[in-house]
């Protein structure tokens, strides 16, 4: 992960550089938004247990010191565009802790770039676990189900190409999709089929009074002939012992998706989700949305990022079975040191909720 956001990084080094020296501010900005945004929204959140960690190891050192590099360098980059804010963060927060630095951000060496520094192929596949995440996760808001939910699979349809090095992320991908097993395939007849649809407009004008029969026809192609006109080829069929060819421009294809998936496609990649769900699948889904409303109170009382907490609980028989079954996730992700069902002492920080038509009161004390 760290390898992976310092080559993003370079990369942004390098198309910035190459603006500015044109005199090209939109695009630079326009890059340094896109770096900024991967790196809150991807490296930052996926580093989050390492920030986390009680005890000060080089594993939490490595994410302190790149998640440094990364905002000193963006502070850089906007110095130009952005005079006084950025001058503003580098008194706050560079000066500080790096006092033998110039006075004044505007004093300072350009960054340089090091096209070295980039493993090309940790970032191929870091980009496509990126792209399939977003398709997954599209179709996850398609089938209105929430993220926090986990679901049993994510079937992946990718060219065999690129089925090898996904492999590779199967982790991530788990994580992101927040799903039980990711499966890698080929063939996207897995994961939906297309059904033929003449197009009466021109297939009628074209057949007349035979239009019945060829609209018959092309509704009953077997799947090697639909396969051929999703290739954009012709196919023929047959009519009162006549041949005619059907183009593609006459049928619309339509895409069914396998039941109990739903089915997004990005590019060359097809991610379906597998929808339904079990009971334990229900109770980690719970579980999620507790620490949800659990990191709200922390943030409503005020309470810094590492305080670690004692969380109150009272509500109903399944709210109470959710706590036992599920205690080491919610009071890994909340750092609650301990887990009470009862009522919350008065100088806690309380709040009751209504999560999918369960009452619960929910109250966080500092430890």
């Amino acid at each position: 992960l760290d390898r992976w956001i310092l080559g993003k990084l370079d990369q942004t080094v390098q198309t910035v550089t190459e603006s500015l020296d044109e005199y090209l501010t939109n695009p630079a900005c326009v890059e340094i938004d896109r770096f900024v945004d991967i790196l809150s929204k991807w490296y930052i959140r996926r580093s989050r247990r390492r920030f986390w960690k009680t005890e000060t190891d080089d594993e939490k050192n490595a994410a302190y010191s790149t998640l440094y590099k990364c905002l000193k360098t963006v502070i850089q980059l906007m110095a130009p565009i952005t005079p006084f804010l950025t001058e503003a963060l580098y008194q706050r927060m560079i000066r500080p802790v790096e006092p033998e630095l110039p006075l004044s951000i505007h004093h300072c060496e350009w960054p340089l770039y090091d096209k070295r520094n980039r493993d090309i192929k940790l970032m191929e596949e870091m980009d496509m676990a990126l792209d399939i995440s977003s398709a997954g996760r599209a179709a996850r808001s398609q089938a209105n189900i929430k993220l926090r939910q986990p679901l049993a699979e994510a079937v992946v349809i990718v060219p065999s190409e690129k089925a090898i090095r996904i492999e590779n992320i199967l982790d991530i991908l788990k994580e992101e999709l927040n799903v039980k097993n990711v499966r890698i395939e080929t063939d996207q007849s897995i994961l939906q089929r297309f059904e033929p649809v003449p197009i009466a407009s021109k297939l009628g004008r074209k057949h007349g009074r035979n239009y019945p029969m060829v609209s018959d026809a092309i509704n009953s192609l077997d799947s090697e002939s639909i396969a051929k006109l999703s290739k954009g080829e012709p196919v023929t069929i047959e009519i009162n012992g006549n041949n005619i060819v059907v183009l593609t421009d006459e049928v619309e294809l339509h895409v069914v998706p396998k039941e109990a998936y739903s089915v997004v496609q990005e590019h060359d990649t097809i991610v379906g989700v597998y929808t339904l769900l079990t009971d334990d699948l229900e109770s980690e889904g719970l579980a999620r949305d507790l620490v949800r409303r659990i990191q709200a109170l922390r943030k409503e009382a005020n309470f810094d990022i590492d305080d670690h907490i004692v969380v109150y609980y009272q509500g109903s028989q399944e709210i109470e079975e959710v706590f036992n079954e599920e205690a080491y996730y919610i009071m890994t992700e909340t750092l609650s040191d301990e887990l009470v069902n009862g009522m919350p002492p008065s100088n806690s920080k309380v709040q009751d909720f209504d999560i999918d038509g369960l009452n619960v009161k929910l109250g966080v004390l500092r430890r």
